[in-house]
């Protein structure tokens, strides 16, 4: 008979630790990137950051707005955060943010935005932007309609100058390049929707003068945020209808779009 091997099993129970995940302090955070945004300086009016608590249709709108890049917004979102107790019902609130898209952690200089888009994500609030862009397509379109499609074309030019979406550089100017480059994709935008313009028209308007600048933009910047605003409008109701949940709402905006959210609104 053979002798039985004795084998011995040795078994090794490895016990990883896994570290638990850090609360999200949106204090510390909003005061991270409120130092960032004061020492970026890019607030040209520190005094217009605004926050004020409105009902529409029944939920409750903590409307942030003011000049863009200014870094008290960031405090004022903190404040309601904290005033609100956010962090015991999220499933209540929906974010709605000028100026934030899917999937993006790289907000340049809008340290604001930046603030409310880490927010949402770290308690999982959506968070949408239902102001179209001062150059989506279905504002061209109807500024064309409204005061022809070469002013249209020549004050959104202008617009993306103004926002700096067409670099300057010091002792040269704007980059004639993407001024080119950003012409001629409107005139294509324009030729999709078989809006007529005159290419001679157009090249009249150029080069840019203060005084060109000046007309096209007592003729145009009135028209444009109302399109913008409108549009909005009308984004916010199918937005509402698609979160019937979420009865606490954070806005942040610039003041040209706080009539938004003021429409049929009660102040608190």
């Amino acid at each position: 008979m053979k002798k039985a091997l004795a084998v011995t099993i040795f078994l090794f129970f490895v016990v990883v630790t896994i570290p638990a995940q850090t609360a999200y302090n949106f204090k510390e955070n909003a005061e991270r990137l409120f130092k960032r945004a004061n020492e970026a300086n890019r607030h040209t009016r520190p005094e217009l950051a605004y926050s004020e608590k409105v009902t529409y249709s029944g939920r409750n709108i903590f409307l942030i707005h003011g000049a863009h890049f200014n870094p008290l917004h960031i405090r004022n979102m903190a404040q309601v955060f904290e005033k609100e107790n956010i962090e015991k019902n999220t499933a209540q609130w929906l974010f709605l943010i000028e100026g934030i898209t899917a999937n993006s952690a790289n907000y340049s200089n809008y340290t604001e935005i930046e603030y409310a888009a880490q927010s949402a994500k770290a308690w999982n609030i959506p968070a949408e932007n239902i102001i179209p862009y001062y150059d989506a397509p279905e504002v061209l379109y109807e500024l064309a309609q409204a005061v022809g499609s070469e002013k249209a074309i020549f004050f959104l030019v202008m617009y993306c100058m103004d926002v700096g979406d067409i670099t300057f550089t010091e002792g040269k100017g704007y980059d004639e390049n993407q001024i080119r480059a950003t012409t001629v994709n409107y005139i294509r935008l324009c030729q999709d929707k078989n809006i007529p313009f005159e290419i001679s028209k157009l090249n009249a308007l150029f080069p840019i003068t203060d005084e060109k600048y000046e007309q096209a933009a007592n003729e145009c910047w009135d028209i444009h945020k109302v399109i913008r605003n409108r549009i909005a409008t009308e984004n916010l109701q199918k937005t509402l209808q698609r979160y019937p949940k979420a009865v606490n709402i954070l806005v942040y905006c610039g003041s040209d779009h706080a009539v938004i959210f003021r429409q049929a609104a009660v102040k608190n």
